[in-house]
């Protein structure tokens, strides 16, 4: 590299535009300690001796110097480019009002670049074995997790993106699956996190930021196949990737932890959710229905004639009942709706947005299919039938504590009718 041919006193008004216009105005946007104030002043009038004065080896060791400086500091890398590329621009203006020749400003851009260069490779180093390090730890406490659940999806996605950083760090090319339909995550997500995810628009944020990682990394990519390798590009790429990384981490958390709740609101013979849930899902479906300005069913049954069932052929026969109930509960009710074992052979049922032919038609198809059913239990088939009472509710006024327990007692009142007509009724 040639020299920057400069007088003395052109060397000063150089000085001159880092101390007075740049120094001052801009050395607090890298936010260092006051105590490292003078040393950075004192890197940087080095930098600005040897573009007056090149010497290549200097340079290496001297941006060496700033990054491990800035990266001490935890200085971001952009504010530190941000910083040399402001310089760089008054540099120039300097130059243009001097008469200097064009050499000499494409000497400075030539120095500037390879300088840049220096500090982005360092950085991008740097970054990438922190990024490893992060996730090394990221994985071991995903794994420490009993129940990991979803979080084991995120914990592999943590683990494709360490085989992302290793490719850039050692300069290989054997990169994990980049389609964001095949790779584990995708796979799962187009089929099990469809059935889990319900709520649409989560499901649609999910799968944007999923595909956007994917054509992040492609990118990553191609620019490391190219025959200049732009760092500085590289980094911010893997930063942003890291980021969308995260964003998937913390919606798959968000839907690990309801997946935990619910599953510890089961009840354990059925599967349905057990009474535990029954205030939150009435309370949350009350809130919306008075929100919307919609109506939603609630509704009881019980089993008819359970305790003979336990009498004569045990609590074991008994326990078959409620399950094959609980089937054809899973089978005729939709996505949207709750049901919840209420104790012994009681079921609670909540439809919401469902006004009441609607709801009626649900239970009809329910108390029909029970009531053909035969439970087998050793030699012996099972029948009995059930009764259920229905109300239409229709939120008017704003909750208070004791309204679940007045809803309940108004269902419960018909379910009362639906016995003494009988039995094997729906009472709305």
């Amino acid at each position: 590299m040639n020299n920057v041919v400069l007088n003395n006193d052109k060397s000063s008004v150089i000085k001159g535009v880092f101390f007075d216009e740049y120094f001052n105005n801009q050395l607090n946007s890298l936010d260092l300690r006051n105590d490292q104030n003078s040393r950075f002043n004192k890197l940087f009038l080095d930098l600005i001796n040897n573009i007056l004065n090149p010497n290549i080896a200097f340079t290496r060791k001297h941006y060496k110097d700033i990054s491990h400086f800035i990266l001490d500091n935890d200085v971001p890398s952009i504010a530190l480019l941000n910083f040399l590329n402001f310089f760089k621009t008054q540099l120039f203006k300097t130059f243009l009002n001097e008469d200097n020749s064009v050499e000499n400003i494409l000497n400075t851009c030539s120095f500037f670049d390879k300088l840049e260069e220096g500090i982005a490779s360092i950085h991008l180093e740097h970054y990438l074995n922190n990024l490893i390090s992060r996730n090394k730890v990221r994985i071991a406490s995903l794994e420490e997790v009993v129940d990991q659940e979803i979080l084991f999806y995120f914990s592999n996605h943590i683990k494709w993106m360490n085989k992302i950083a290793n490719n850039i760090k050692h300069k290989t090319f054997n990169y994990p699956e980049l389609n964001p339909e095949l790779c584990l995550f995708g796979r799962w997500f187009l089929v099990d996190g469809k059935k889990l995810i319900s709520n649409n628009n989560k499901y649609k944020r999910i799968n944007q930021i999923h595909k956007e990682l994917h054509t992040i990394v492609r990118h990553i990519q191609k620019l490391m196949q190219a025959d200049k390798v732009k760092e500085i590009v590289i980094l911010n790429y893997m930063e942003k990737a890291e980021l969308v990384s995260l964003e998937i981490g913390t919606e798959l958390s968000i839907l690990n932890n309801k997946e935990l709740i619910f599953k510890s609101s089961k009840d354990n013979l059925t599967g349905l959710l057990n009474r535990n849930f029954l205030n939150n899902a009435f309370n949350n479906q009350f809130d919306a229905s008075l929100t919307h300005g919609d109506k939603f069913i609630l509704a009881i049954a019980d089993l008819d004639n359970f305790k003979n069932i336990n009498d004569t052929y045990g609590h074991i026969a008994g326990d078959v009942v409620l399950k094959s109930f609980a089937k054809i509960v899973y089978k005729h009710t939709r996505k949207i709706d709750t049901a919840i074992r209420y104790g012994g052979e009681e079921f609670v049922f909540i439809f919401p947005s469902t006004e009441k032919n609607e709801g009626l038609r649900i239970l009809e198809k329910i108390r029909k299919s029970f009531s053909l059913k035969k439970s087998v239990f050793e030699k012996h088939r099972i029948k009995t039938s059930v009764s259920m009472g229905a109300i239409e509710v229709s939120p008017k006024n704003n909750l208070n504590n004791k309204i679940v327990d007045y809803y309940i007692d108004l269902a419960d009142k018909k379910l009362y009718e639906a016995k003494k007509i009988g039995k094997n009724k729906i009472i709305f």
